[in-house]
């Protein structure tokens, strides 16, 4: 994720929603409001990047037809999380309201309007133009279309339609009444329904009134989407208590239907002891025992450790929704396995729990755990028998679990951040077939950042014939710079501990043509601009100077790390081959996965095994009496050098594999005699004999 995070941290969104964690804030971040934050806008970028335009009446049939038209335009806008903004839309309800003279006062109609995928809407009126309909993924998956009615107390009634993609869940009071009354059990299902569809008090302008009332919102729905996302915003104290109260109902349920009544025990001014003593087995006895029955010893071992085994939760594993005529909806409890009816009917969905976030609590500040249920599409066994598994990923650490572990919760120490639950078979009913965004232009028409006269073309760009093919060898090499340096502990017994590596980040990537005409030119010479901080250009061994980066001063091909990330994405993704020197470094630095079967690796080519590894700089000057690498590493040089290795290892090979092995061994016999150090013999070239 080294390229995300680069790519993350430098968008002005994630610093103004506290989305990037710095060192200093270990110990106090609120990760359950956090991790929601994430979900809003992880959805509405993902939406932003994928949308595409499309027709006005089909985007108006898929939100379940236009809003009724109003008198007035209500001047409110929902951010997602149950407030309220007003703002810029306040200042035009204002205005509205003092152009008096206008022949259309209070005749402006209300028009449907897609929004950002963190739930805000907004609000067209009919003097305005019409914003294009547009259409994602994710707007197919978690797009719920909303018709939110606004009446004032006056009368006036506005109608308008909201989009969003998950639901904040809102908690009705559970607490009793009375002092001797029980606390209210409320299911999981009544909540989801609330939520959706309960009328809720807010503040909005009014041009009638000709001031800000109180309205009373409800809500339509005018779909159910395939993905049910749920916020349980229980960074709230009193939502939190809620949950407490819930799971201690259930399982005080079940434990009254599980455990036996409870053992009778005579009064301590009771003196006629039993007849049976210790060995009584009536639980009702009502006479003297010196100590613990063998009744009471087998009632314990047949309660349920809550400890050791997971009990009932109150979140269940599948969800029934009815979405009525009058945008209204009823969800019902049921199984995961509950049979599905023959005939489909698109007002009533059923779901089952796909992924729980959760925040883990601890005196150092807690994580975040997620427990996934995985298709089986990736759990394909023998005799083609597939299967569905759940898995908790904590950090780097996956583990299988049962399903009642995904919903059972220990609220003092385990709290529920966010839940989804999917369509029953919603899978098949989408292509899931993985598809490349790589596009053979990124490698003709890459603009750079500096100037074209200052910079300095040090490659022959390629030809539309030229495209490398499935099968075809490109050399590549790349260089590396620091963007924070290892940190690192010495122990008491002298040992050395790293406790966070150096930060690398990919500076210069060549690509070299190994056939044609133009055989060992480069095509592909990119310098690699950062919004980062560079601590250390590394510059003996990268080559990189201080200046060629920045925009401001380098006279190199200068491009952004997407771009050539996509170039090298595209020759991955069309089966070209990539001949290199230690490319498993830098595939892991440049985050990358390419096929073993598109990797050539000189460094594994001429490797003998349980042996060390030899370095590009030794077999160059051994095998073509060449010395590389003098004082700095250049790219393209180390890229040609590796296209020459393999071009020897190809010739080695057609003569059979002993060949190849016994000059392998003759390799390592020579580097052992002079200790895999090069003499230093200035205009002189070292023959294979002065091994000898």
């Amino acid at each position: 994720a080294g390229n995300f995070l680069r790519a993350f941290r430098t968008m002005p969104q994630v610093s103004a929603l506290g989305l990037v964690l710095h060192d200093e804030s270990c110990g106090r971040v609120d990760f359950p409001r956090l991790i929601q934050s994430w979900q809003r806008f992880v959805l509405m970028q993902i939406h932003e990047e994928t949308c595409v335009q499309v027709e006005s009446a089909d985007t108006t049939s898929a939100a379940g037809g236009k809003a009724d038209t109003s008198s007035d335009t209500v001047a409110v806008v929902d951010n997602g999380d149950g407030g309220k903004k007003s703002g810029g839309k306040k200042k035009r309800g204002k205005k509205a309201a003092q152009n008096g003279g206008e022949a259309n006062k209070g005749q402006r109609s209300q028009q449907e309007e897609t929004s950002t995928e963190n739930s805000e809407s907004c609000e067209t009126s009919a003097d305005e133009p019409q914003a294009p309909m547009t259409r994602s993924i994710i707007r197919d998956l978690l797009g719920i279309n909303i018709m939110s009615s606004l009446q004032c107390k006056c009368g006036l009634t506005s109608d308008r339609y909201v989009d969003g993609t998950h639901i904040n869940l809102m908690y009705p009071e559970c607490r009793p009444m009375g002092p001797n009354s029980p606390p209210l059990f409320i299911s999981f299902g009544e909540v989801v329904q609330h939520s959706m569809t309960a009328a809720t008090n807010i503040q909005a302008w009014c041009s009638t009134c000709n001031r800000y009332q109180h309205h009373c919102q409800r809500k339509s729905i005018q779909n159910l989407p395939d993905v049910l996302a749920l916020n349980c915003h229980t960074e709230n104290e009193k939502n939190l208590d809620f949950w407490k109260i819930q799971f201690e109902i259930i399982r005080q349920r079940h434990k009254d239907v599980m455990v036996p009544s409870a053992v009778i025990r005579p009064s301590s001014q009771s003196a006629i002891r039993c007849r049976f003593g210790n060995a009584c087995h009536r639980p009702d006895c009502r006479f003297q025992h010196d100590g613990p029955r063998e009744c009471e010893a087998d009632m314990k071992k047949k309660q349920p450790e809550e400890d050791d085994e997971f009990g009932p939760s109150w979140i269940p594993l599948g969800l029934k929704i009815v979405r009525n005529p009058d945008g209204s909806v009823d969800v019902t409890e049921i199984s995961d396995e509950e049979p599905l009816p023959s005939t489909e009917n698109e007002d009533v969905r059923y779901y089952e729990l796909y992924s729980v976030v959760s925040n883990v609590l601890s005196s150092s500040g807690g994580n975040l755990v997620c427990c996934l249920k995985v298709g089986e599409k990736y759990h394909q066994r023998k005799e083609r028998v597939t299967c569905t598994q759940w898995y908790l990923i904590n950090d780097f650490c996956i583990t299988p679990v049962e399903k009642d572990e995904a919903v059972d919760f220990k609220l003092d120490w385990n709290v529920p951040c966010i839940i989804h639950y999917t369509r029953r078979n919603f899978v098949s009913r989408y292509d899931l077939t993985v598809k490349s965004w790589s596009n053979p232009d990124i490698l003709f028409n890459d603009t750079a950042l500096l100037n074209p006269d200052r910079r300095k073309v040090t490659f022959l760009p390629l030809q539309a014939e030229e495209l490398p093919k499935k099968g075809e060898i490109v050399a590549l090499d790349a260089e590396f710079v620091s963007l924070k340096e290892e940190e690192a502990e010495l122990r008491s017994d002298g040992t050395r501990s790293t406790i966070l590596p150096t930060q690398m980040s990919v500076a210069r990537l060549t690509c070299i043509r190994c056939s044609g005409p133009h055989k060992g030119e480069p095509f592909l010479d990119d310098y690699i601009s950062t919004q980062e901080q560079v601590v250390d250009y590394l510059t003996q061994y990268s080559g990189i100077k201080p200046g060629d980066l920045d925009p401001s001063v380098s006279t190199k091909h200068l491009t952004t790390l997407k771009s050539t990330y996509l170039k090298l994405r595209y020759l991955v993704d069309n089966g070209v081959i990539l001949l290199g020197h230690g490319l498993k470094k830098d595939f892991r630095v440049i985050n990358i996965l390419v096929p073993k079967a598109q990797v050539l690796d000189t460094v594994e080519l001429y490797h003998q095994p349980r042996q060390r590894y030899i370095s590009l700089k030794f077999l160059a000057w051994y095998f073509l009496k060449i010395n590389i690498q003098s004082y700095t590493h250049d790219s393209v040089e180390d890229a040609r050098t590796a296209m020459q290795l393999y071009s020897l290892y190809d010739r080695l090979k057609e003569e059979g594999q002993d060949k190849v092995s016994a000059t392998i061994k003759e390799l390592y016999e020579a580097g052992r005699k002079i200790s895999w150090k090069i003499p230093d013999v200035a205009g002189e070239e070292i023959s294979e004999a002065d091994f000898l």
